[in-house]
C-alpha cells in the first residue's frame, strides 16, 4: 500500500529519475495510438499535423530571506534551480493525452536545501457519442519546502531544514450525456502523501462527487453536485475528518474573451480518533469562483475558494483563498505580470501553531529575446502569522533566470 512505503534519499533519487524516464518512454510509445489533427484546446498546445513532444529547458538563480518562515534562526538562501521539462500532447477526434514531466535540480548555499525534485503529470480522456472517461494522475518527490503551506510538523513542531515528501494522486470521473444539454459526471480521486521525518503526519484524502448539468442557453450552464470527503491520518495518532454536502454552480461563457465559473454550498463536517479534539456533525459553508479576462494585451485571472485543505501537522481545515493575477503584454519584446494572494484558515478546535493567515505578493518581467528564448527576472514577497504566536514571519525572494523552448517534434 502507497502509505506504507518507505524511502531513503538515494532511492528517492533514482526513483525519480526512474519515474521522468518511464514517463518520457509512455509518450514515445503513446504516438502510434493518435492519428494527425489539430488540437483546438489553448491549454494543450499541439504543432498541427498531429502529436507532439515539447522540450523546455530553464536555468534560474535566486535569493530567498526566509525560505521556511521561520521565526528564529533564519538563514538566507542563494543559489541555482536548473529545469529540464518534456511535454507530449496528442490528440484524435475522440482521444487526448498529455503529459508533462519536470526535474528541478536545485543547488544552494545551505546543503540541506539542495535537492532534486520530480513532478509529474498525465491526462487522459475519451469522448464517446454520449460518454465520457477522463483519468489524471500527478506525483510530485520534492520537499517541504514547495509542498507545504508552513514547516509546521506534529505537536506543532517546526522543521529548520527541508524534509523530503512524495505526493501521489489519481482522479477517474465518468460522464454520460443524454441529451445535448444535460449531463451528469461521478468523480473520484485518492491523494497520498509521505514524509521522511516523523515531526510531520503521513495522511491520505478519498472523496466522490455525482454532479448534474444542464445548459440553459449556449453561455449559460447551471450544476448541482454533492461530495463525500474522507480525510485521514496514515502515521502518528490517528486523525479523520468527514465532509459531506450539496452544492449549486453556474458557469458562464459572456464573451469569447470573458469567461465566470462559481459555485457555493453547504457541508456537515465531523472530526474523531484519538490526534484530534472530536468534534461532532457541524454545518459549513464552501464556495468557490474562477474569473477569467483576455484582452489583446492583458490576461486577467481571478480565484476565490473556501475548501477543506490538509496540513502536514495530522489536521485538515477550511482555507480561504483569493488569488489575483495580471499579465500585460508592453510589446513584442516585454511583458509584465503581477500577482497578490490572501489564505487563512478557520479551525473547529483552538490550534495553537498552526497556519492563521499567509499573504503573497510579487510581479516580474519577461524580455523575449528571441522567438525561443526568454529572460525573466521576479520579486516575490510573504507574510505569515500562526495561531497563539506572537510576531509574523516574513520573507524576500529574487529570481532571474533564462528560458529556452525549441521547436517541438511532431510525429
Amino acid at each position: 500500500m502507497l502509505n506504507r512505503m518507505v524511502f531513503s534519499g538515494p532511492a528517492m533519487r533514482r526513483w525519480a529519475i526512474a519515474s521522468l524516464t518511464a514517463v518520457v518512454s509512455l509518450a514515445f510509445s503513446c504516438t502510434s495510438a493518435f492519428a494527425a489533427a489539430p488540437l483546438a484546446d489553448p491549454t494543450t498546445p499541439l504543432v498541427p499535423g498531429g502529436p507532439s513532444l515539447q522540450f523546455i529547458g530553464s536555468e534560474t538563480g535566486s535569493w530567498e530571506s526566509n525560505p521556511l518562515l521561520l521565526f528564529h534562526d533564519v538563514k538566507p538562501l542563494y543559489g541555482s534551480i536548473t529545469t529540464p521539462e518534456l511535454i507530449f500532447n496528442g490528440k484524435t477526434p475522440t482521444s487526448l493525452l498529455s503529459i508533462d514531466a519536470l526535474v528541478n535540480e536545485n543547488i544552494y548555499n545551505q546543503e540541506d536545501f539542495s535537492s532534486t525534485d520530480f513532478h509529474g503529470k498525465v491526462n487522459f480522456a475519451e469522448q464517446m457519442q454520449n460518454w465520457g472517461l477522463s483519468i489524471q494522475q500527478a506525483t510530485d518527490y520534492d520537499t517541504t519546502r514547495t509542498s507545504e503551506l508552513f514547516p509546521v510538523g506534529t505537536n506543532n513542531t517546526i522543521s529548520n531544514v527541508p524534509v523530503r515528501h512524495l505526493g501521489l494522486s489519481l482522479g477517474p470521473q465518468v460522464s454520460y450525456s443524454p441529451t445535448s444539454i444535460d449531463k451528469v459526471s461521478l468523480s473520484t480521486s485518492i491523494q497520498d502523501s509521505q514524509y521522511d521525518n516523523p515531526i510531520f503526519s503521513n495522511y491520505v484524502i478519498t472523496s466522490v462527487k455525482p454532479e448534474y448539468q444542464h445548459s440553459f442557453d449556449p453561455i449559460n450552464a447551471g450544476t448541482f453536485s454533492v461530495q463525500a470527503q474522507r480525510y485521514q491520518s496514515t502515521s502518528g495518532p490517528q486523525s479523520y475528518t468527514d465532509t459531506v454536502g450539496p452544492q449549486i454552480g453556474w458557469i458562464g461563457n459572456l464573451t469569447p474573451r470573458f469567461t465566470i465559473k462559481a459555485s457555493a454550498g453547504v457541508q456537515a463536517s465531523r472530526q474523531f480518533g484519538s490526534g484530534t479534539v472530536q468534534v461532532p456533525w457541524t454545518l459549513q459553508y464552501v464556495y468557490a469562483a474562477d474569473i477569467a479576462f483576455k484582452g489583446q494585451q492583458d490576461t486577467t485571472h481571478f480565484t476565490a475558494a473556501r475548501a477543506d485543505y490538509p496540513f502536514g501537522n495530522g489536521t485538515e481545515t477550511l482555507l480561504s483563498s483569493y488569488t489575483l493575477t495580471e499579465d500585460h503584454a508592453l510589446n513584442e519584446r516585454f511583458s509584465l505580470n503581477a500577482t497578490a494572494s490572501y489564505q487563512y484558515a478557520t479551525y473547529d478546535s483552538n490550534a495553537p501553531g498552526s497556519l492563521d493567515d499567509l499573504m503573497t505578493g510579487g510581479g516580474g518581467m519577461t524580455y523575449h529575446a528571441t522567438e525561443r528564448l526568454d529572460v525573466k527576472a521576479a520579486y516575490q514577497y510573504r507574510r505569515e502569522t500562526l495561531l497563539s504566536t506572537a510576531g509574523e514571519a516574513q520573507d524576500h525572494m529574487v529570481t532571474l533566470g533564462l528560458v529556452y523552448r525549441p521547436n517541438a517534434w511532431s510525429f
